[in-house]
């Protein structure tokens, strides 16, 4: 090896993982690297449920570690319209079940559907009441999203400020399944997007920007959604995570010669 890089990833589950294993990219991109001639050492700060609120936190930390790399994946949960866990009108959020609470809205599918068959019915009635209860939720308490896109594009740039002294990746939001996540999050992940692309041109130590949205977009188009993503359709399974890790570890490199 002849060449050694500190990479510093942010983010939320979809860089953290989810389930036991806690499955992401992290892994796929040490490897990708590797396999190119390129050792790295990866510091995961990445925490699931966090917007950018939570880099500035780990700000300390990235100073003490001094990083080659920055990568930066928000937008995500930050925009995503959700069933809105804030109110409690009727005492509706009150008979909800506290496991429902705790994943903050998002009563999308699980994730992840057990191969064993009695497991497997639990699973499939559990996503049925989330289906049934996230309607309750929006018929009752309407919808939020925790940033503006205004409040996220000050924060993100106020961030970058922070990390000025350090090489920044930008990436995309992921690709969601409207009938799921509803268009409004569609609409806010590609104005997202587009405030993302053109950073490079604002500050000269971004050194890329991952469209990973586009990415997933188009293997969607000629596969489908089982082909990179979890059940829920919007954490990436493993193929899912080893593309992700291809389009950063491209960048990367392209940074390196």
């Amino acid at each position: 090896m002849n060449e050694k890089v500190k990479i510093v990833l942010l983010g939320d589950s979809i860089t953290q993982g989810i389930g036991s294993r806690q499955i992401n990219y992290e892994k796929k991109l040490k490897s990708y690297l590797n396999a190119n001639g390129i050792e790295s050492s990866i510091f995961n700060l990445a925490l699931t449920g966090t917007t950018i609120d939570h880099a500035f936190e780990q700000i300390s930390k990235i100073r003490k570690i001094n990083p080659n790399y920055v990568i930066i994946m928000y937008g995500s949960v930050d925009l995503q319209v959700r069933p809105n866990m804030n109110t409690n009108k009727w005492g509706i959020l009150s008979i909800t079940p506290k496991r429902y609470k705790n994943i903050k809205g998002m009563l999308n599918p699980r994730p992840f559907m057990s191969s064993r068959k009695s497991r497997y019915i639990l699973d499939c009635a559990d996503n049925l009441y989330r289906k049934i209860w996230k309607r309750v939720v929006i018929a009752t308490q309407g919808t939020m999203q925790y940033l503006s896109e205004e409040e996220f594009e000050q924060k993100y740039m106020s961030f970058l400020h922070e990390v000025k002294d350090y090489k920044v990746i930008c990436a995309s939001t992921m690709w969601v399944d409207e009938k799921i996540y509803t268009k409004k999050t569609i609409e806010n992940y590609e104005a997202a997007n587009c405030f993302l692309s053109n950073l490079e041109t604002k500050s000269s130590n971004i050194v890329g920007f991952a469209d990973l949205y586009n990415m997933q977009k188009n293997i969607i188009d000629k596969v489908d959604y089982n082909e990179i993503f979890c059940n829920d359709r919007f954490h990436p399974n493993e193929n899912g995570y080893e593309k992700i890790s291809q389009v950063l570890g491209k960048i990367i490199i392209s940074n390196m010669c």
